[in-house]
């Protein structure tokens, strides 16, 4: 019988190779990022890891707060609340602003690490800082929509001063918490402080290799001085023109 021959398969042959997106930032990846930021928080940070960019994160950050500042420009324009002109002028503003915080609020975090001995670069702060500041522009969005929905009217101002006495600042208030909008975004404002707190600490400790309470110290202990300095030069202005 006459021998079968058989034809070996050229080795030469390349495996088809598997087409990879190009963008490591598609709209997917950064939608599951966003998801880790907001409800797993541990693992966000473990992902960010290696992340060691200024550059990266900034852009980042911006193109995330345009696409917040676009929508709050869209609202604004339907709704009409202010001068077409204006409206732009704000837009631009709150762009320029958003970026002056990230480098301020890094900066401030970052003296009170240095006095709870934290040992590690500013960017070991900034990369929590940053992500902090994108979470609470999402919680930024859920309060813009949820006082859309249940719209209320704020305190105003020259309202507090025109208050002669103790009884008609109560009064002013008891207004204003009787409002179910007021009441909903008061809830949702202390959400957002206690869940940035929170995500900032978990970062600060994490990326400045110190402890949870140390993190806390020096996330919160330069934003009370501020605050005591504030008070302060107020009781200091109204002492002095009394």
């Amino acid at each position: 019988m006459p021998k079968k021959i058989v034809r070996k398969k050229s080795s030469s042959q390349k495996p088809e190779k598997t087409s990879k997106s190009s963008k490591p930032d598609s709209i997917a990846n950064f939608g599951s990022k966003l998801n880790n930021l907001y409800f797993h928080p541990n693992n966000f940070l473990k992902s960010i890891e290696k992340e060691n960019k200024f550059e990266a994160l900034l852009k980042t950050f911006v193109l995330f707060y345009l696409f917040y500042a676009v929508v709050i420009l869209i609202i604004q324009t339907v709704l009409k609340t202010a001068n077409f002109y204006l409206i732009i002028a704000n837009f631009v503003y709150s762009i320029i602003f958003a970026v002056v915080v990230v480098f301020a609020f890094s900066g401030i975090i970052h003296i009170g690490v240095l006095i709870f001995k934290g040992r590690e670069k500013y960017f070991n702060t900034y990369k929590p800082v940053i992500y902090m500041i994108i979470l609470g522009i999402i919680y930024s969005f859920i309060i813009l929509i949820c006082s859309l929905i249940f719209p209320f009217t704020p305190i105003q101002a020259d309202l507090m001063q025109q208050a002669l006495n103790t009884a008609g600042v109560k009064q002013i208030w008891l207004a204003f918490i009787s409002q179910p909008g007021a009441i909903i975004n008061t809830i949702l404002q202390l959400i957002t402080l206690i869940h940035l707190v929170a995500f900032a600490v978990m970062g600060i400790s994490k990326f400045q290799k110190i402890s949870k309470l140390k993190a806390f110290g020096a996330v919160v202990l330069p934003f009370i001085v501020i605050i005591a300095l504030w008070i302060m030069f107020i009781l200091l202005y109204l002492a002095a023109n009394s």
